[in-house]
Order: structure tokens, then C-alpha cells, then sequence
């Protein structure tokens, strides 16, 4: 079993000031705190959580070269990724949560933190689309619901940047079959061996 990943071996990972760690911290311990009522994640991610969170969602980023860019993170649940992004310095990061519950947990943590994000506690399809230049989720939906729930928020330059475990390709292949068109690119997961890090460019919708 691999040992859990410490702080500080996460800040090499990550290439992170301590300040930036710091606040990962301080998240981390609200997470803890907060999952024993609201259940908020998996209680086995949090023998690790430096790994299974912060490593795993923080390397979005590498993906995302403009800090005040609009991203639009899908099912955010306790903030994973787009929180996470917060706390790196994106300035313009729209979390979508539909449960109450974790909608608390989240405004909290902006309190605490002095986080600026967007917080839309509603489900997306009741929010009045606006265009983003990157879309992000992890453990959502598959590639075409994320594609299809997202369309309205989409321009021809929107990066989607999504989280996926090994039924990544599959996922794909279905879009493809619903006849979406797209560039697809994988990046291998700092955290996981079976994760990785699928990048949609040059999004098409499907044809109606």
C-alpha cells in the first residue's frame, strides 16, 4: 500500500508557495471536519487527502495557462477542482453545486479563506448561460453528458478539461457515436496510475 502523500511532498509535486499550501491546508482540515456530518467525499480519500484532492485536482491547472479565465466546474461538490483553483489564484472560477448541503460547506470555505469564486448552488440548467474559456469536472457525468449540459456556456475556444479514471477512451468514443466532433489529448494523472487528464479542443456539437 502506498504511504499517504505529505504536505510537503505534495508542494514538490506542485510547485506551490507556502502561502498556496497553507491554504490547501486550512481546506483540508474543513473538509475533514465537515465530511463527518455532510458526507461531502469518500471517507477512504481522506487517508490521503493530499493525493486523492489536492495533487489530483491541483493538476488541472497545467492545463490552464490564464488565471482570469472564465472556467465553469461542473458538479464542483466540495469544490474539486474549481475550489482548489480558487486557492491557486484563477480569479474568475464558476462552482456549480445543485446540493445544499455542500453549497454550505463551499460558501464556508470561501469565508474562511477569502476566496473570491462564483458560487451557483442551482443545477446548471437553471443558469443563464454566459460563454467560458474552460469547462472542468471530475467525477460528474461521462464526456457526452458533460458535452450536452455544457453546450450553451461553449464557443468554438472552450478547453474541456476533465478528470477521468480508465473508462476515459470509452467515454469518448460515445460522444463521437452522439456525433460530437473534438480533439482529444490525454495527460497522464500525477495521482493515480489509471487517472488522466482528458483535454477537449475544437469542440462541435452534435447535430440535431
Amino acid at each position: 500500500m502506498t504511504a499517504p502523500l505529505t504536505p510537503q511532498q505534495a508542494q514538490e509535486i506542485l510547485n506551490v508557495s507556502r502561502e498556496t499550501l497553507d491554504k490547501f491546508e486550512a481546506y483540508l482540515g474543513l473538509l475533514a471536519k465537515w465530511n463527518k456530518t455532510y458526507n461531502l467525499v469518500g471517507d477512504t480519500t481522506l487517508q490521503d487527502p493530499w493525493r486523492r484532492h489536492v495533487v489530483d485536482c491541483v493538476q488541472v491547472s497545467r492545463q490552464l495557462d490564464n488565471t482570469n479565465a472564465v472556467i465553469l466546474d461542473i458538479g464542483t461538490g466540495a469544490g474539486l477542482p474549481g475550489l482548489l483553483l480558487a486557492i491557486l489564484g484563477y480569479k474568475n472560477v464558476h462552482l456549480v453545486e445543485s446540493n445544499q448541503k455542500k453549497g454550505l460547506f463551499l460558501q464556508q470555505v470561501m469565508r474562511e479563506l477569502g476566496l473570491t469564486a462564483h458560487l451557483h448552488v442551482q443545477r446548471l440548467e437553471n443558469i443563464s448561460p454566459f460563454p467560458c474559456e474552460a469547462i472542468t469536472a471530475r467525477a460528474c457525468a461521462s464526456v457526452y453528458k458533460l458535452l450536452k449540459m455544457s453546450q450553451s456556456f461553449c464557443t468554438p475556444k472552450t478547453q474541456h478539461v476533465y478528470l477521468k479514471g480508465k473508462e476515459a477512451q470509452e467515454e469518448v468514443k460515445e460522444a463521437k457515436r452522439h456525433g460530437w466532433q473534438f480533439k482529444e489529448h490525454y495527460a497522464t494523472s500525477l495521482a493515480a496510475s489509471e487517472g488522466k487528464i482528458l483535454i477537449l479542443t475544437d469542440v462541435k456539437p452534435e447535430k440535431i
